[in-house]
């Protein structure tokens, strides 16, 4: 409807360009340059409402891009964390595979110990009792092997072959 008007107007227009002017302007204004006027108008004012309309779409856009920035910023921070605490569960996972190692050995030594323990009691009570220390060390003498004597032989010089 406003097109309609916009083009019947500059139709007029052309329309009065071309045709000699017979008759003085007159001095009451026209109702349709009037109605033309109020819609000039108030279309301005609607490209007003739509400029400021679009001017706030902008800001929003804008804070929006910048809300995106900052998720997006986060995002990576909580990726990054994320990687580090996979990291962080292996490396406490091999720990603990550690701990049950030394646990084990641990648990080995501790059983080695205390058969030297019982060991070393065994020794002591055999200590006390004269007979088996005579025996022991009668044992451990007898089991030693004593090689027959060495008789040393003088070597002369002839024998040794010494060339001049």
């Amino acid at each position: 409807m406003v097109k309609r008007r916009l083009a019947d107007l500059l139709r007029e227009e052309l329309q009065s360009d071309d045709r000699p002017e017979a008759s003085p302007p007159s001095s009451e204004p026209r109702t349709d340059s009037y109605q033309d006027r109020t819609d000039l108008e108030h279309l301005q004012g609607q490209l007003h409402q739509e400029r400021q309309h679009s001017e706030q779409l902008q800001s929003q856009l804008q804070s929006q891009q910048q809300q995106i920035q900052s998720l997006t910023q986060a995002l990576k921070q909580a990726e990054k964390t994320q990687a580090n605490l996979a990291e962080s569960q292996a490396a406490v996972q091999t720990l603990q595979a550690q701990i049950q190692q030394l646990e084990s050995n641990l648990a080995q030594q501790q059983h080695l110990i205390g058969q030297l323990e019982n060991q070393v009691e065994t020794f002591q009570a055999l200590a006390d009792t004269p007979s088996t220390v005579t025996t022991l060390v009668s044992k451990a003498l007898i089991k030693r092997y004593i090689g027959p004597a060495q008789q040393f032989a003088v070597l002369s010089n002839d024998d040794i072959g010494w060339f001049d």
